[in-house]
């Protein structure tokens, strides 16, 4: 998805990645060391909220094959494929080492003020733009709307077909397609202009014929 025309997508597709990598690498570090105190805890039977008080009777064990419920079946730590030899020899030194600590710590912590800052910014909006791509002839409209229409909302035109606009029926059809748009709730009505009615409106002024208006009747 981050190679698609489409930048609204290729945004969304580049946040989500991001996510996902953070996530495995959050799991993979700081999430196993927390883990890993937790079982200290648990293992020195001390209460998980109150974990300075230790419990008077041991742990139960959990009733799994695990090494602590069978104490006679060693644990391999070299088992596992590829991975787990990588995060014992290389992984797990890096990351319980006091620099490796610390870059997690200042890691986790800026990702954390990121998140907050992100979070108190979030603002819902949609642009249909998004969805256009940067060499799209739209980009060259959406640039003109914005400098001659000073981006406000998208202009509209409405088109009749081919008639007879001398007669009496069309020009009171043009006259109610003009009022219907007026009181659309779609548009605003001080902004809906018709080449009919400035034509009408010309014609009996200045040429002295005679025009419809279903309001007058004139």
């Amino acid at each position: 998805g981050t190679s698609t025309i489409l930048e609204g997508l290729r945004a969304f597709c580049v946040f989500a990645g991001f996510g996902v990598l953070f996530d495995f690498v959050y799991q993979a570090t700081f999430f196993a060391a927390w883990l890993s105190l937790d079982v200290r805890r648990s293992t020195k039977n001390r209460y998980d909220c109150c974990c300075c008080i230790t419990g008077e009777q041991p742990a139960p064990c959990c009733g799994c094959d695990c090494g602590p419920c069978v104490p006679d079946v060693p644990f391999d730590e070299d088992k596992g494929g590829l991975m787990q030899p990588f995060i014992k020899k290389y992984m797990a030194p890096a990351v319980l080492s006091k620099p490796g600590k610390a870059v997690i710590l200042i890691a986790c912590a800026v990702f954390l003020a990121f998140g907050i800052w992100g979070t108190v910014e979030l603002q819902q909006d949609f642009s249909s733009r998004w969805f256009v791509s940067d060499d799209s002839f739209l980009q060259d409209v959406y640039q003109i709307q914005d400098q001659y229409f000073d981006g406000g909302a998208p202009y509209a035109s409405c088109y009749t077909k081919t008639a007879d606009y001398s007669t009496s029926t069309v020009q009171a059809d043009m006259w109610g397609i003009g009022n219907a748009l007026r009181n659309t709730q779609y548009a605003q009505s001080d902004t809906v202009t018709s080449w009919h009615d400035c034509f009408v409106a010309w014609a009996i002024c200045n040429k002295g014929v005679s025009g419809t208006c279903p309001t007058t009747g004139s």
